[in-house]
C-alpha cells in the first residue's frame, strides 16, 4: 500500500510539471495608434461638430431677437474659383440688443443667410448645384473716412448642397458643409445704408467625409439694408 501510495504521490508531481512546462499559446496585445485614431473621433470632426453647434446657438440668438423675423438687410454676391461661377442672393440680421456693449470698440455681429447658383465651367455630368446657407459673420467697423466706414469682418458657417458633385472630379464627400469666409468693404450713404466689399470664403465638410475636394472662391457683394 506505501509503494501504491508513493506512486500515486510521484504521478501527481509529474502532472504538476507537465502542466507548469506546457507552453501557453501567446495572446499579443498591440495598440496600435493609427487605429485607435481611426476608430475615435478625429479632431477635425470634433472641432467641426462645435463649430456648427456655435453657429446654430448664434442664429437662433439673432433671430429670436430680430423684429418679426425680419432681415435687417438684403444683398447679393458674385464669385468665380476652381473652374465654378457662384451667383448668390442673401438676407442678414444684425446684432441682437445683449450685444450692443460690443459697438463701444468697433466691433458687432450679424448673421447671414444665403441661397447661391453654382454653376460648373466644365463639360460634365455634374453642370451645376444649389447652395443654402447660414454664416454667423464678426464684423469690425473703422473710423469713418469722408462719410465713409470701412469694416472688416470673419464668418464661419454651416452649408447644404443639392448634389455632392460638381464639374468632373470635384466631389464634396456630402450635402452638409462646413464654410469660411473673410471680407473687406466700406459702408457708405445715408447712415451708412450701402455696403461694397469682396471676400473669400473656403467650403468643405472639413474632413468628415474621404471624399472632400472642397472649393475656394473670390468674390464681391452689395448689400442693404431695409429701412
Amino acid at each position: 500500500m506505501i509503494c501504491q501510495f508513493l506512486r500515486s504521490i510521484r504521478g501527481r508531481n509529474v502532472n504538476r510539471t507537465s502542466l507548469t512546462t506546457t507552453r501557453l499559446p501567446h495572446a499579443s496585445f498591440r495598440f496600435d495608434r493609427n487605429d485607435a485614431h481611426r476608430r475615435s473621433p478625429t479632431r477635425s470632426r470634433r472641432a467641426c461638430g462645435v463649430l456648427a453647434a456655435g453657429a446654430l446657438a448664434l442664429t437662433a440668438s439673432s433671430l429670436t431677437h430680430a423684429q418679426a423675423w425680419l432681415p435687417d438687410g438684403v444683398g447679393a454676391s458674385w464669385a468665380h474659383g476652381d473652374t465654378t461661377m457662384i451667383y448668390g442672393v442673401e438676407a442678414h440680421w444684425d446684432s441682437p440688443a445683449w450685444m450692443a456693449f460690443t459697438k463701444r470698440i468697433g466691433l458687432e455681429s450679424r448673421v447671414t443667410t444665403d441661397l447661391a447658383y453654382w454653376e460648373g465651367r466644365e463639360s460634365s455630368p455634374h453642370p451645376h448645384l444649389w447652395e443654402v446657407g447660414v454664416t454667423p459673420v464678426l464684423r469690425w467697423l473703422a473710423p469713418d473716412i469722408a462719410n465713409a466706414t470701412p469694416f472688416v469682418e470673419l464668418g464661419i458657417g454651416v452649408h447644404v448642397l443639392s448634389q455632392q458633385r460638381l464639374n468632373n472630379e470635384r466631389n464634396f464627400g456630402s450635402s452638409f458643409q462646413f464654410g469660411e469666409q473673410g471680407g473687406i468693404g466700406i459702408a457708405f450713404g445715408t447712415t451708412t445704408r450701402y455696403e461694397l466689399g469682396g471676400y473669400v470664403e473656403h467650403v468643405s465638410n472639413g474632413g468628415l467625409y474621404s471624399a472632400n475636394s472642397g472649393i475656394t472662391v473670390y468674390g464681391a457683394m452689395f448689400r442693404a439694408s431695409v429701412p
